[in-house]
């Protein structure tokens, strides 16, 4: 399997709060999809303008947030990863 396909079957775990404030561009520029963990302290600290904002980058640039969400796209979600 060449690395480039990998990447598109891979997931790398990131608190919401890192992505945003250090690991976002990278996985952009990587092609990387993010698993984001989310906790009480994450959610208190972030707006959901934020997270809107985040998701519709993700979307941009054809990432996907989590193993579960090759199966929900029927459902009503912001970008392709925070469902509300």
């Amino acid at each position: 399997m060449d690395i480039e396909r990998l990447k598109q079957q891979a997931f790398v775990c990131c608190p919401f709060d890192l992505l945003v404030n250090k690991y976002l561009p990278t996985l952009l520029k990587e092609h990387i999809n993010p698993e984001i963990g989310l906790n009480g302290e994450i959610l208190d600290q972030f707006q959901r303008p934020k997270f809107k904002k985040v998701a519709k980058i993700l979307k941009k640039e054809g990432l996907i947030c989590s193993p579960q969400d090759l199966c929900r796209e029927d459902k009503k979600s912001i970008g392709s990863c925070i469902s509300i």
